[in-house]
């Protein structure tokens, strides 16, 4: 009896670990999820029969030692399917198709939402209580040893260095298994699949928290996401003293309150490269704008920096200075353009004041020139000098002086 007892004991331990799976498709059924919460919480992506990503880990690790994701029961899954059309203001198209099935897993501090669209999948957590997350776990396993395209970091040799970054590189096409391990790569990331698929790996919705990396140190075909920490102290410095620089971090990566969404981590897959180019998926999953925004006018730009400033064939010397800015209002005027920027130059260097104008420019003169062309002027600045503009100047009228003295509001 006894004996009968352990062996009884034994197997209901057994059975209690036993992983519990959800499968959700896309509408078409063309992309399934597969979802396993034991021993620790999974992912797997497949689209017509191919195996996108392996099981992939998912989890969030508390500074108080909790781990969502690892021994996650779920009290309660429930599944929606949605198919509406959303109306877009300021985007490529006037209306969005937005068709998904979603499953929604429900635990005790927090829920992890799964979708599935026609074209990727993606998930997210969402808290139920005031939370500090020490680190989170995002992996994306690869079957083979799969082509990607990879948009390196290209500043800094440390990890930590690398999170101050332009968000500017070429990529680099290579297979999985090369993948730089000193290297993080910033969003999209994109990944052929063995039949040919475009896999592209992004994020949405992103906001109080930090924007998402990859790496890939095992050289392996997995990558796994990283996250800078929490600024705990930050100095003015960087690129013409217009940035803010980390000098310190807290033990955590975000801290937020009861009921916060965190971001979606995306998984776009394409038949073709052109299809990318095309996909409203980030846009499906952003949240709706708050507020008015319809003095925002989208359009194209003549943009100096793209060409630094060298105009050839003109009885001016091109450079930082009201004839060459002159010259790209004209421009801008007879091809139908919306925009000149004014880049970096404008503005007295290394001063990081915005009320300070090089004596080249006279930029009420420039603003009034381009008005009546039917032309308007962006300002390229760092976003130190414009933080301390929004803070000292919330409530007045900010007016630039002109060589001549005269103002503009």
């Amino acid at each position: 009896m006894k004996r009968f007892l352990i062996i009884l004991v034994a197997l209901l331990a057994t059975v209690s670990i036993q992983a519990k799976d959800y499968k959700i498709a896309s509408p078409d059924g063309r992309i399934e999820v597969a979802v396993s919460d034991a021993p620790t919480l999974c992912w797997s992506v497949c689209c017509g029969g191919e195996a996108i990503l392996e099981p992939s880990e998912i989890a969030l690790s508390l500074t108080d030692g909790t781990v969502w994701g690892k021994g996650t029961k779920f009290r309660k899954a429930k599944r929606t399917s949605v198919n509406q059309t959303l109306a877009a203001q300021n985007f490529k198209r006037s209306e969005v198709r937005d068709n998904y099935n979603e499953l929604k897993l429900a635990a005790k501090d927090f829920d992890i939402i799964f979708r599935v669209y026609n074209d990727g999948a993606a998930y997210r957590f969402v808290t139920k209580k005031a939370t500090e997350i020490a680190e989170e776990t995002a992996q994306f396993n690869f079957a083979g040893d799969p082509q990607a395209w990879i948009p390196y970091v290209r500043d800094g040799y440390t990890f930590e260095e690398q999170f101050a970054n332009s968000f500017e590189n070429f990529y680099v096409h290579c297979p999985l298994s090369q993948w730089d391990a000193r290297r993080m790569a910033f969003l999209p990331v994109t990944v052929e699949s063995a039949a040919g698929a475009r896999v592209c790996i992004t994020e949405a919705d992103l906001l109080n928290y930090p924007g998402m990396y990859l790496s890939n140190q095992s050289g392996s075909s997995s990558l796994k996401a990283m996250f800078p920490a929490y600024p705990k102290t930050i100095v003015q410095g960087g690129h013409n003293m217009l940035q803010g620089i980390v000098t310190a971090r807290e033990p955590f990566i975000y801290k937020g309150a009861q009921g916060e969404p965190l971001p979606w981590r995306v998984v776009i897959i394409a038949d073709e490269d052109r299809q990318l180019a095309d996909n409203d998926m980030v846009w499906r999953l952003a949240r709706p704008a708050e507020g008015d925004f319809s003095w925002v006018k989208p359009g194209k730009v003549a943009w100096d920096w793209w060409n630094d400033w060298n105009i050839k064939g003109v009885d001016f010397v091109a450079g930082i200075n009201n004839d060459t800015y002159k010259y790209y209002i004209d421009f801008a005027a007879r091809n139908g353009i919306e925009y000149v920027i004014l880049d970096e130059g404008w503005a007295v260097n290394l001063q990081a004041d915005l009320m300070q104008v090089v004596p080249a420019i006279d930029l009420p003169m420039l603003s009034r020139y381009a008005l009546d062309r039917g032309v308007k002027l962006v300002l390229w600045a760092g976003t130190g000098p414009l933080t301390a503009i929004s803070r000292g100047f919330a409530d007045t009228t900010l007016r630039w002086a002109s060589p001549a003295g005269r103002s503009i509001s």
